[in-house]
This record gives C-alpha cells, sequence and structure tokens, in this order.
C-alpha cells in the first residue's frame, strides 16, 4: 500500500478550538467539505468545560483531503470559522497496546 494511502483517514483534528463556536458552527462550516458522521468534544472532567480541541469524524477520508490541502502530520492547515482561527490536521488513529499489570 502507498504510503499516501496510509494516511488516509476520515478523522480531523480541530485544535485552537475556542469556547466561544457551537457545534452548529462548526457543523456548517465544515460540512461544506463533506457529510458529517459525528464530532467527538473532549471535556475536562474537573471544570465540566470543552477542551480547546474537538475531531471530527467524516463519512469518507476526502473531506478530510481537501480541508488539510493534502498536508501529512503534524503539519495543519489553519481555517479561520465565524471569525475564530483554529488549526486542522488528518487525526492519526493510534493503537495503544493494552499492558496488563504484574
Amino acid at each position: 500500500m502507498p504510503s499516501s494511502e496510509k494516511m488516509k483517514t476520515n478523522k480531523l483534528f480541530v485544535g485552537g478550538l475556542p469556547a466561544a463556536l457551537s457545534e452548529e458552527q462548526l457543523r456548517v462550516y465544515f460540512e461544506k467539505y463533506g457529510k458529517i458522521q459525528n464530532f467527538q468534544f473532549i471535556v475536562n472532567k474537573m471544570t465540566n468545560t470543552r477542551k480547546a480541541f474537538c475531531f471530527i469524524l467524516f463519512e469518507s477520508s476526502e473531506a478530510v483531503e481537501k480541508i488539510t490541502e493534502g498536508k501529512i502530520p503534524p503539519n495543519s492547515v489553519v481555517h479561520t470559522i465565524e471569525g475564530h482561527t483554529v488549526t486542522v490536521r488528518r487525526s492519526s488513529t493510534r493503537i495503544i497496546p493494552f499492558r496488563r499489570k504484574s
């Protein structure tokens, strides 16, 4: 499999996400690139507030390719949404091995 095929993913990382941007605003902006399956917002358990990043899962990897302009991680692309600047990049799926306690 060519290395470009290995890098294809339908999961997008969005960083520098201000609290002022709602899921609906993100949906309106990113749906112009492709159909969104869901958002994964990470919440700070201590403060119960959304952290400054999220993941967006698209139905196809082509949407992520368009958004990231073909850049390979760790390079990111800047997008401006409703006057707020966010950085986006392909999300790499890492498999973390399970370790048994001895």
